[in-house]
């Protein structure tokens, strides 16, 4: 996904909605459009099946690295 477009990465055909994206310089942008680009040491927040969530995150070179990245974020927002 990163580097690309929402529109290009089409997340949503995998039962994906991505809800927001902290950027790597620290900036939150919710409810992204599709014209929103993902670039590496992004994160995003996103609401899915548990299974559709799951296949996102394998998709990602280090996906315990992603899951760990999601954690902080949470804790950031709480």
């Amino acid at each position: 996904m990163a580097g690309k477009e929402l529109r290009e990465s089409r997340p949503s055909n995998q039962g994906i909605v991505v809800l927001g994206i902290y950027h790597h310089g620290g900036k939150f942008e919710g409810a992204p459009s599709k014209d929103a680009v993902i670039s590496p040491g992004d994160t995003i927040m996103v609401y899915g099946t548990e299974e559709s969530v799951e296949g996102l995150v394998k998709g990602n070179p280090n996906p315990s690295d992603a899951l760990d990245k999601l954690d902080e974020r949470a804790k950031e927002v709480d």
